[in-house]
């Protein structure tokens, strides 16, 4: 709910709090990502977002193919 009201460093430490009980919450580390793409840490968005990916969260792929591609060249 914090990345609602544009709480972006909040929402993360929540899902930093999410990811630590549950480590293979693939909606976790996709949504870690988003906040992080939103305060500008692409890269590590991308992180989340492949994690997310590889615990079989598809729509991650979009992401990465949208804003991590070209990056990683």
């Amino acid at each position: 709910m914090k990345a609602y009201h544009k709480d972006f460093q909040g929402s993360i430490n929540d899902f930093n709090k999410v990811i630590e009980l549950s480590p293979k919450n693939a909606m976790a580390y996709m949504n870690r990502g988003t906040s992080k793409f939103n305060i500008n840490k692409v890269k590590d968005a991308c992180e989340d977002w492949n994690t997310a990916a590889k615990l079989g969260f598809p729509q991650a792929n979009e992401m990465i193919q949208k804003y991590c591609t070209s990056r990683q060249k």
